[in-house]
Order: structure tokens, then C-alpha cells, then sequence
């Protein structure tokens, strides 16, 4: 059962970086977006040190609030943590956001998700399906689960096909 429509991944770190950074994929999202493509009706990936026109975030916002009603926010570097913070804040907050955390642990990453913005979603909006409160975040609940579930049968399958 897909929830939502149209989902941006975001990679909100452009402007002043070194070059080696420059060179790789924002690490972790499009993991995220390889596992959530199937449960989505669209997805897309953008990369702000690449889309230029989008690191105004008036033009960003107007982008969102038209087409996108899932956003998906990589923040993973100290680097610059205060300038991201304050680029995202003057985001639209009429659409749901997740926060994705990956933090080295002996064993391997921890990932952790949390999704923020059920409040601001009225009564009527489409993703709610009619519900109540208490059915939707069950829902929501079980969304996520099987999201987590696909992207840990990904990595597995990546790992398996890589291994010697």
C-alpha cells in the first residue's frame, strides 16, 4: 500500500567543500531511496551541490509545497551544521519530514528514523486516508517498519553480491 505520492530525498549540503567531498553520493540517502522506491509512487533524489537553482530555498519551497507531500533530509557532516539547520528551517512545514541518523557502532551503523510533521497534516489531508489519529500513526508505524525491512534485505543482498 504506497502513502504517499511524490518523496524527496534531500542533500542539502552545497557551497564551500572540499573537493573530495564533492566526488561522493550523499552516503545513506540513496540507500533510503533505492529501498522506499517500490513503496512510493515517485522518488526523487536531489543533490543540491548539483542543482543549483534549488539552493535558493524560496524556489526549494515553492518546488516542495507543489509537488512534494514526503521529505527526506541527509544531514550527516559537523560541517556546516548550523548553516543546514538554518537552509532547512525555511523550508515548508506543511509536509511531513524525516530525519535519518547513521552513527558508527562497533558492530557496524546504526540507523535511526524519525518522522516529524503529523501535526501539521490537517484532518483531510490525502495521506491520512480518512483516518483517526490512533489508526494513522499505527499505519505510519507499520510504513516504516516494512521500509526498514526492505532497506536491511537491500544492504543484505548488496553485501551478499559483493562478497568474495
Amino acid at each position: 500500500m504506497k502513502k504517499y505520492k511524490h518523496a524527496l530525498a534531500l542533500n542539502p549540503y552545497f557551497g564551500d567543500s572540499t573537493a573530495t567531498m564533492g566526488i561522493f553520493p550523499p552516503t545513506g540517502l540513496e540507500y533510503i531511496v533505492a529501498s522506499m522506491k517500490d513503496l512510493v509512487d515517485k522518488v526523487t533524489l536531489l543533490d543540491l551541490r548539483y542543482h543549483k537553482a534549488f539552493q535558493d530555498p524560496r524556489a526549494l519551497g515553492d518546488f516542495i509545497r507543489s509537488e512534494i507531500d514526503l521529505l527526506c533530509i541527509s544531514v550527516r557532516w559537523e560541517t556546516r551544521f548550523e548553516q543546514i539547520c538554518d537552509f532547512i528551517s525555511q523550508l515548508p512545514d506543511e509536509v511531513t519530514t524525516v530525519e535519518v541518523d547513521f552513527a558508527p557502532t562497533a558492530s557496524g551503523t546504526q540507523v535511526t528514523v524519525t518522522h516529524h510533521g503529523f501535526a501539521a497534516l490537517p484532518a483531510d489531508h490525502p495521506v491520512r486516508h480518512g483516518a483517526d489519529v490512533p489508526t494513522f500513526v499505527r499505519r505510519m508505524g507499520m510504513w516504516w517498519g516494512d521500509l526498514a525491512s526492505s532497506l536491511r534485505l537491500h544492504v543484505a543482498r548488496t553485501r551478499d553480491t559483493l562478497a568474495p
